[in-house]
């Protein structure tokens, strides 16, 4: 059980020792990981060349351009104990890769699944988040890798990461 307030404020650990902040560790974690997630992903130039910054919350705005990338939270889980919120979160995040080509969704999909992007994320900081781990436990294509959809044309590729982060709570950083 994780019961540390906050391993980048360095206030106590598991067994109430004092311990000293991460030597690079932001002055306070973010209450959300969503802009640090974008903004890594973003790092990438095997991401960044394929899509610019067409990064998008749960669906594409109007006018938004493809290949682009949809993502959405599935599931945010709060570790709790009886004192409260621990600030470890569990999510689940599909990432919808979405192209006019069956090449272009597949490069997505390829470069998203690469070790040194999302399988590689442990124990770092994303941004202003630590990450403890992360793992694609899903790729689903619903069939044929990639969906195809014929009304509007578009190719899709669907990978799910399952997230362990820590975030801000608020009164232990």
């Amino acid at each position: 059980m994780f019961a540390s307030k906050s391993f980048a404020s360095g206030m106590y650990n598991s067994v109430g020792v004092d311990t000293e902040p991460e030597p690079d560790a932001p002055e306070a974690l973010t209450p959300d990981i969503e802009p640090d997630l974008i903004g890594y992903l973003l790092g990438f130039a095997s991401i960044a060349d394929l899509i610019d910054d067409r990064i998008y919350p749960v669906e594409i705005p109007q006018g938004g351009d493809r290949p682009c990338i949809v993502y959405s939270i599935q599931n945010r889980m709060r570790d709790r104990t009886q004192d409260g919120e621990t600030g470890l979160v569990n999510a689940l995040i599909e990432f919808d890769c979405q192209a006019d080509s069956y090449a272009e969704v597949r490069a997505m999909e390829t470069a998203l699944n690469d070790d040194d992007v999302l399988n590689g994320i442990h124990s770092t900081y994303v941004g202003d988040s630590w990450v403890q781990s992360a793992e694609i436990t899903d790729a689903s294509d619903d069939g044929t890798p990639p969906v195809f959809e014929d009304a509007n044309e578009i190719f899709h590729a669907r990978l799910t990461l399952d997230l362990w982060y820590e975030e801000a709570v608020p009164g232990m950083v």
